[in-house]
């Protein structure tokens, strides 16, 4: 019989507790009532530390499936341009 198995027999409550707690945690944070806002998820200029990073553009919108945001980009040597949907 190896380890684990001793501990999960002895402690049985534990687990039921730590596996009732996961599953709370991701129930709350995966919820309907978690307003989903796309734009707060997109890079912005401040996520490229030591570079001057410009915004070009940045659009949302709500549809059926969902909402979504797009950004564009642009430092020294690149552009990105990031779409998010969220589902």
């Amino acid at each position: 019989m190896n380890r684990l198995s001793q501990v999960n027999r002895r402690h049985p409550a534990a687990l039921v507790f730590s596996l009732s707690a996961l599953f709370a945690l991701l129930a709350a944070g995966c919820g309907p009532e978690t307003p989903a806002n796309p734009r707060e998820l997109l890079l912005a200029p401040g996520d490229f530390h030591g570079q001057s990073v410009s915004v070009l553009s940045v659009s949302e919108e709500e549809s059926l499936d969902g909402p979504s945001a797009l950004v564009e980009l642009q430092g020294p040597g690149f552009r990105v341009l990031q779409s998010l949907v969220m589902f």
